[in-house]
């Protein structure tokens, strides 16, 4: 179909030896008439995504998958450039190879050219990207010349270091506390004062602290009920209750371990007259309390009534707090006015753990909820302490309220939400957390919403020397204290005052690549601890850094530098950086490093890098140049079918003629068919 579309010319088939002959002429296609797709048009007419050929798919297969005929090859090839289709059309496998092979004397091992890899610096930013065409002198970079000019380091002998030392001042060696106060809540700043300079240590606070207070960091606004507190980390488990006035909150108070009395979770046994009752009308002396939803219910019978709770391990506890509304004849419940018989009451007993409670084993401990005159009292929720002696302060206790007994089983005398456990002061957690949500009886707002923060009061356990400092004297101005942390009792701090050696060189020695000191002596009890690294620069000794001074030397202590290692010999490519430049051992000589690779400044290592060119380049075979080009050849534009009849006819009208722009001998354009 493509040959069809050409123009025909008239060909003069008369021998050019005779020119003046007879003219003969035959109508051919003129092959020669090349059409290329414009690309703006090519934008939109082909798919984004390309077609990728397989081994053995021809392009008439194409054609007639994409277009329904396969006499629309030409389009697939005239769409991709394609003039020969014999070599531009990829090959399959064995094909190529052969091609490659007779191409090339030996494509397997003839190099074509070299490609960059992608390389980045410690940072991750890409420094060289991949697939740039490079040089051999690249790839075998970096070069060297020999160097005989400038200073650098010569194959030595070894000899022995020799170093003394002597002592002209004093030093702080350590650091400690002769008591280690309470109630810090931050770490303090150690300060070490007197007539030398740079001694400097740190302060340890204990991991566990007891609770100091609550902060609150913003009381917020608008609230009508407390929010709901959670506490977490050391505190988890334990329950707080917030306080609020005028909308803010302005407590918050620890409640300890919480037994809900919602429900009968924790509840061991229910007595007469006690239930988990549904919230009531709040009207009234008997239409029940209206307390936001169920609760626990002192009521609906005569005589003795109680409530016995899950046991608890009461080691650390030394207060109960119960949560609960008292009956004011006007709240929903009755007064409990009798003195003696209708007060709450809070009774104990301990067991071995997994042994239930004895009925007849009870003891009490008093009242929690006084008896009031009738018609009187707050009659609205309230916390109600009680304070617990050490008495009960054991592993496994049962605690029951009782009431003695009551005004008739139509009357409710309390009304109780929680049973809090409180733990005895001083008692020491991990840092807490603490979290303050809207009550669900808050039917809007708050306007702000309000948060606080646990403060531990803790010890310090121990202070930490960080730098000895220098030039103490003998200490008397000496001075060593503790600033801030807010203690209840500060810590009482002290330091150690030591010698402070120095070390003079008397031998540099040769040939050290490391090396260690040994004290001896010093005096009355030898001291002890004393203890320096050695410092080395091009092999040889350059003094000590003292990591410890030891205590109780008297006079400088003798020091011994190892032996030196073996003689310095460099191997043969052995390197060698002064920070700008680069040198290498021939065996003989040193060659300084003229061309790189790649070089570049690594900001986070803040210096500046090379990479040899075989690191980050490779060598690109003729028989991978030629594999590469033919799996690139495989990808290829198809014109989108609705264009198929645009273009074709585009094409033919490109095609014809035109006598002001076609440069072919008048001869020839007989016709444009």
């Amino acid at each position: 179909m493509y040959f069809k579309l050409l123009p025909d010319i008239k060909y003069d088939q008369k021998p050019i030896s005779y020119p003046f002959s007879e003219s003969n002429f035959v109508v051919a296609k003129n092959f020669f008439r090349r059409f290329k797709i414009n690309e703006d048009f090519k934008q939109y007419a082909v798919y984004f995504q390309k077609y990728r050929v397989g081994d053995f798919e021809q392009p008439w297969m194409i054609a007639q998958e994409y277009y329904g005929s396969s006499y629309y090859d030409w389009v697939i090839l005239l769409t991709n450039n394609v003039i020969n289709p014999l070599f531009d059309w990829p090959m399959e496998s064995n094909t190529l190879r052969k091609f490659i092979e007779g191409k090339y004397e030996d494509p397997y091992s003839e190099i074509v050219h070299y490609k960059t890899t992608e390389y980045k610096d410690s940072n991750g930013v890409v420094v060289q990207q991949a697939g740039t065409i490079v040089d051999e002198t690249f790839y075998n970079s970096p070069e060297y010349i020999i160097d005989t000019t400038s200073i650098l380091p010569q194959q030595n002998l070894p000899r022995q270091a020799e170093i003394s030392l002597y002592s002209d001042s004093y030093t702080i060696i350590g650091a400690q506390l002769l008591s280690n106060g309470a109630g810090y809540e931050s770490a303090p700043t150690v300060e070490i004062t007197g007539s030398g300079t740079g001694a400097t240590a740190t302060a340890q606070i204990a991991d566990v602290g007891y609770v100091k207070r609550i902060n609150i960091i913003s009381s917020g606004s608008g609230y009508t009920y407390p929010p709901i507190v959670t506490l977490g980390g050391g505190l988890a488990g334990q329950s707080a209750t917030a306080e609020i006035n005028n909308g803010f909150v302005t407590n918050i108070v620890l409640d300890g371990i919480k037994y809900d009395t919602t429900d009968a979770s924790q509840i061991y046994e229910f007595g007469g007259g006690t239930s988990i009752a549904p919230n009531g009308t709040g009207v009234g002396s008997t239409g029940g309390f209206d307390i936001g939803g169920t609760h626990l219910r002192f009521g609906d019978s005569s005589g003795t009534r109680f409530v016995t709770l899950n046991p608890i391990n009461a080691t650390a506890i030394n207060k109960v707090r119960v949560y609960a509304i008292r009956g004011n004849g006007s709240n929903g419940g009755e007064t409990p006015d009798i003195a003696g018989v209708e007060d709450l009451r809070i009774q104990y007993q301990s067991t071995a753990t997994g042994v239930a409670p004895d009925p007849n084993s009870w003891v009490d401990l008093g009242i929690v909820i006084e008896a009031v005159d009738n018609g009187t009292g707050t009659g609205v929720l309230e916390n109600y302490d009680f304070d617990l002696g050490p008495e009960v302060q054991q592993g496994h206790v049962y605690f029951r309220l009782f009431q003695q007994g009551n005004s008739g089983a139509n009357y409710d005398h309390y009304g109780i939400l929680s049973v809090n456990f409180i733990g005895a002061s001083g008692l020491e957690i991990a840092p807490s957390t603490i979290t303050l949500d809207t009550n669900p009886l808050q039917t809007s707002g708050p306007d702000n919403f309000a948060s606080a923060e646990i403060i531990l009061g803790r010890a310090l356990t121990g202070l930490t020397l960080t730098s000895p400092g220098t030039g103490y004297g003998d200490g008397s101005t000496t001075t060593i204290t503790l600033v801030g942390g807010n203690p209840d009792t500060p810590a009482d701090p002290d330091f150690l005052l030591g010698r402070e050696f120095k070390a003079s060189v008397i031998e540099a020695g040769n040939a050290y690549n490391n090396a260690t000191a040994t004290f001896t002596g010093g005096g009355i009890g030898n001291g002890g601890d004393i203890a320096a690294d050695v410092n080395i620069s091009n092999g040889r000794v350059v003094g000590l850094t003292f990591t410890n001074f030891g205590t109780d030397y008297t006079d400088a202590p003798a020091v011994t530098i190892s032996a030196p290692d073996a003689p310095v010999t460099f191997s043969v490519g052995q390197g060698y950086s002064d920070g700008t430049n680069s040198w290498r051992w021939t065996g003989s000589d040193w060659e300084r490093q003229v061309t790189f690779g790649l070089r570049y400044y690594d900001t986070g290592l803040n210096q500046t890098q090379s990479v040899r060119g075989d690191v980050i380049s490779y060598p690109v075979t003729a028989y991978e140049y030629e594999e590469e080009k033919n799996e690139k050849s495989r990808e290829l534009f198809l014109l989108k079918p609705k264009y198929l009849e645009q273009f074709v006819d585009e094409f033919r009208k490109a095609n014809k003629y035109k006598d002001s722009t076609d440069f072919i001998s008048s001869r020839l354009k007989k016709t444009g068919v």
